[in-house]
């Protein structure tokens, strides 16, 4: 396969890391498929540079799209061209000049809108990410994963024919979350196998747990100190656990930071820079943050929350994940303060069932796979007549279709139960099923038309998963399953995958066949086809 993407993107100082962190995930997973990245910035901290070249990345750091204030042009020179227009005409001209044919550019910087992307546009399709719908695009693709944003609300911001796709499903998140996602969510909940019948997960009463570790993380942009609140605070209410507090090493220097520390919370542990916060969130019990990118992360590990928004495209985001139950939601950074935050986190640290709904609630939202989903939707997968197959996260609004293939006499024909359910049976299954954190459900598209459901329940020992899978009636014989296991396996690679077919069921015997399954012990088994990386260690 031939296909490059182009990255503009920018990180540290006042713009943050979430930008970059959200890309990469992208990134990482394009390259995974086979794809060629080459990536752009004005502005890049040395750590993600150096993280950007070990993916392989072929990184350039663009000159300054305008004059320093130290610099006096000569009087004769004309007028600095706009921002936007010189940052385009320089990428393109990296473009050109340098990479030959480009198949897609991923931006994701708020000072580029539609005048930018509409120059770009000319050589390659522009997939945009925002979070904050109030500036207009010229892409051909924008992904907002903020919970509850609809297509509708960029209507007039975006041109005919773009495709929106908003919500947590589609959180570029760094895949090894997804992949430490279920023994993340296992410590807060509690899970044990059910049997043959219902491999899935679920939950058993267990004491709640006590909060031995507390996260502190504002991320790489941390302009109102926000951090030092959340110690403040920490200790105003006499914690006596761990806290890990996570700086960027550009932005506060250490030596004035460690004196805070170990005045405030003598147990506090300092992280400047981390390469990533996932050991120090699989080890946490409570967070402290910002309601930015970082949010998904904590989603998919299932880590409650008390955030607040540092800036204004945060606040719908914060505003969702209390809804949601997944996080405490104290407002805007102006008016949260020390005190009022103590009196917060001193009701929620012994308040152990609150934590744990928070927790469940949280992985609900997100699971890690959004990256993975949008590679797919960018390099899909083929049916026999070459038509798109993608899979998208199961939605409330999916029950009743998928009912009507589940009452199809040729589904029941060599189900476990042959009997239909009953409606409201399948109500609850299917709200159960959303809400399970050791189910990664989907609905397979061809084309972007529902066509069935491709379904994953979680076994012992962790990784391993039990394999379901229903093509509609009027779609079968056509590819889409085949194409469809092609697709899981690659948001899930380190899993082990596991299906039960019924002995007279030829044809599924032949589909897992085909797409590498092996049978052992009276059913079929398709174990991860290389190891994705090695273990977290603790920081």
């Amino acid at each position: 396969m031939s296909f490059t993407a182009a990255f503009r993107v920018d990180a540290g100082g006042v713009v943050g890391l979430g930008h970059a962190a959200r890309s990469m995930a992208l990134a990482k997973e394009l390259i995974r498929a086979g794809a060629r990245v080459v990536w752009f910035s004005r502005k890049m901290p040395a750590e993600l540079v150096a993280a950007l070249v070990s993916l392989g990345i072929e990184l350039h750091i663009m000159r300054p799209a305008s004059l320093s204030s130290s610099e006096t042009p000569p009087a004769a020179a004309p007028p600095p061209e706009e921002p936007w227009r010189e940052d385009a005409h320089q990428t393109l001209q990296y473009l050109e000049k340098t990479h030959g044919p480009v198949d897609l550019v991923v931006v994701d910087h708020y000072g580029l809108d539609a005048r930018w992307e509409r120059l770009v546009r000319r050589i390659a399709p522009v997939l945009a990410f925002d979070d904050f719908p109030h500036r207009p695009h010229a892409c051909d693709l924008l992904v907002d994963p903020t919970p509850g944003r609809t297509p509708e609300a960029y209507a007039s911001l975006t041109p005919p024919g773009c495709r929106v796709l908003t919500g947590p499903g589609y959180a570029p998140v760094d895949p090894e979350f997804a992949r430490w996602r279920l023994p993340s969510v296992a410590r807060r909940l509690v899970y044990r196998p059910e049997g043959p019948e219902a491999p899935g997960p679920a939950r058993r009463p267990v004491h709640p747990r006590p909060v031995r570790r507390v996260l502190v993380s504002f991320g790489g942009a941390d302009a109102g100190n926000e951090t030092a609140k959340a110690v403040a605070a920490l200790a105003k209410c006499g914690y006596q656990g761990q806290v890990d507090v996570v700086l960027h090493a550009a932005l506060f220097p250490r030596p004035t930071w460690w004196e805070l520390l170990e005045a405030a919370l003598p147990t506090a542990r300092l992280h400047l820079s981390p390469p990533s916060l996932l050991p120090l969130m699989l080890s946490a019990d409570l967070a402290v943050g910002a309601a930015g990118s970082t949010s998904w992360e904590r989603c998919t590990l299932g880590l409650p929350a008390v955030v607040w928004s540092t800036a204004p495209n945060q606040r719908d985001v914060a505003r969702a994940l209390a809804d949601a139950g997944a996080a405490v939601h104290l407002g805007e950074s102006g008016r949260v303060c020390a005190g009022a935050l103590a009196e917060t986190l001193k009701a929620l640290l012994v308040d152990g069932e609150r934590l744990r709904q928070m927790a469940a609630s949280a992985a609900a939202l997100c699971d890690g796979l959004g990256a993975a989903r949008l590679a797919l939707q960018l390099l899909p997968e083929r049916a026999k007549d070459g038509g798109a197959v993608t899979l998208r996260r199961a939605e409330p609004a999916d029950r009743d279709l998928l009912y009507q293939w589940q009452a199809h006499p040729s589904t029941r024909r060599y189900a476990r139960n042959p009997r239909p359910p009953a409606y409201e049976e399948h109500c609850r299954w299917f709200e159960a099923r959303l809400r399970d954190p050791g189910c990664v459900f989907h609905f397979i598209e061809h084309d972007g038309a529902p066509c069935g459901v491709l379904r994953l329940d979680a076994m012992e020992p962790p990784g391993a998963f039990e394999i379901s899978i229903l093509i509609a009636p009027e779609s079968k014989r056509r590819g889409i399953a085949r194409a469809a296991l092609a697709a899981i396996r690659r948001l899930l690679p380190w899993a082990t995958l596991h299906a039960w077919v019924h002995p007279e069921n030829t044809a599924s015997q032949r589909l897992f066949e085909s797409a590498g399954f092996h049978q052992v012990e009276g059913h079929y088994v398709s174990p991860p086809p290389a190891s994705p990386g090695g273990k977290v260690q603790d920081q």
